[in-house]
């Protein structure tokens, strides 16, 4: 059975018991005005999820050149997050050739440009996402 928690405004502390035994087991929900917004997971199964992202989202197949295309995105991230927070951009030959809000309209513009050519698109956020409650507060039992 899935515990389910509802989010009150900001405001208001939350105090939320959380056993990990019992988050081992199951997740717990949260919810805002009876809608689910967001869920509390173990770690591990968490870090299954990024493991299952990462081989969902990066093929074994991909050439080389965009996982060297790929590190220089991440290298350069810093720095995009400064002109490009938000947009998608598209890194090719480690420089930056395009950007976009819509990652299809990038895509197709850079394919027009570079042909058939590896060239890695990614949006510029700081990773990982991580949400912050200000007022909220666990108790452990």
């Amino acid at each position: 059975m899935t515990k389910t928690i509802e989010l009150k405004e900001i405001r208001e502390a939350y105090a939320i018991e959380i056993d990990p035994a019992r988050l081992e087991r199951e997740p717990i929900v949260l919810e805002r005005d009876g809608a689910p917004v967001g869920a509390v997971i173990s770690i591990e199964e968490y870090e299954s999820y990024l493991a299952w992202k990462h081989r969902a989202v990066e093929p074994e197949d991909f050439p080389p050149e965009w996982y060297v295309e790929k590190a220089a995105f991440e290298r350069m991230l810093p720095e995009l997050l400064k002109s490009y927070r938000g947009k998608f951009v598209a890194i090719y030959q480690g420089q930056v050739v395009d950007s976009d809000a819509r990652m299809g309209e990038l895509i197709w513009r850079v394919e027009q440009k570079l042909g058939d050519k590896p060239f890695y698109v990614d949006e510029v956020l700081e990773t990982p996402r991580v949400y912050r409650i200000p007022s909220a507060w666990i108790q452990h039992p």
